[in-house]
């Protein structure tokens, strides 16, 4: 009786490492596309940023509340803390305070302002400062 060998012939096993590793260097190239076009650390750069402004906006609005009613400027953020929700300052997202700068007394101008991802004065992308000053520009430009 003669036997057969049944199953795969020689050669046909399966795939060759270097299909295998051709694979896997597509796939790593792929997923590298990926993270660049999504790059989720932008991203919450991005929400700071945004959140920042909002901090920011919110206490320009309780500072200018507290001009029309006292008719002067605060002489800190800490004298505008029982016209927020809470009665409390928030901190920057970055958990720093907020900082506030009387500009000219007379004609009531003043700025109020985050530093940013690095906490120091300038920068730019995550490091930019949010300046309630800019902040004004940007929404007249806008209209």
């Amino acid at each position: 009786m003669e036997t057969r060998r049944v199953g795969v012939r020689r050669g046909e096993a399966g795939f060759t490492l270097i299909e295998l590793m051709v694979v896997v260097i597509i796939l790593g190239i792929l997923v590298g596309f990926a993270a660049v076009k999504l790059n989720p650390w932008k991203r919450v750069d991005q929400a700071r940023q945004t959140q920042a402004q909002g901090g920011v906006s919110t206490l320009k609005q309780a500072v200018d509340l507290f001009i029309a009613q006292h008719s002067r400027l605060p002489a800190s953020l800490e004298e505008i803390a029982s016209e927020l929700d809470n009665n409390e300052l928030p901190d920057d997202p970055w958990g720093r305070k907020y900082q506030y700068r009387i500009l000219d007394q007379q004609t009531r101008r003043y700025e109020i302002l985050s530093y940013g991802a690095d906490g120091e004065l300038g920068g730019e992308g995550a490091n930019e400062d949010i300046s309630s000053l800019h902040l004004q520009k940007k929404k007249t430009e806008g209209n």
